[in-house]
C-alpha cells in the first residue's frame, strides 16, 4: 500500500488534462445559462470572470514548484467563496427582473 497521487499518476499530461476540465465546466456553466435564459450580466460577470479566472491561473501557477501550487489552491478557495454567490446573485436577479423591465415574479 503506498501513497497514491494524480499529479504522479499523470505525470507531464497535468496541465492538458486541467485545461480540458476548465473547458467543460465553462461551457456547462455558459449552457446552464443559455438554457435558464440568463441576461447578459451573467454571462459577462459569471461565465467571463470565471474565464479569466482560469486563464491567470493557467498563465501563474509554476506547477513544478509547490509553493505556487498551493498559493494557487489557496486563491481559488477563497475566490470560490466569493465566486459562489455572485453566480447566485446574478442567477435570482435574472430570475426577479426580466431584461424588459417586467418582473419574472408575475
Amino acid at each position: 500500500m503506498g501513497i497514491r497521487s494524480t499529479a504522479i499518476l499523470f505525470g507531464s499530461w497535468i496541465r492538458p488534462l486541467l485545461i480540458g476540465f476548465a473547458v467543460i465546466f465553462v461551457t456547462t456553466l455558459a449552457g446552464a445559462g443559455f438554457i435558464n435564459k440568463q441576461g447578459p450580466a451573467y454571462f459577462m460577470l459569471s461565465v467571463g470572470g470565471a474565464v479569466i479566472h482560469l486563464l491567470w491561473q493557467f498563465l501563474t501557477v509554476d506547477l513544478a514548484v509547490p509553493d505556487s501550487c498551493w498559493s494557487a489552491a489557496y486563491i481559488s478557495l477563497i475566490e470560490s467563496q466569493c465566486t459562489n454567490p455572485k453566480i447566485l446573485a446574478q442567477v435570482t436577479s435574472n430570475e426577479m427582473v426580466n431584461w424588459d423591465g417586467s418582473s419574472g415574479l408575475d
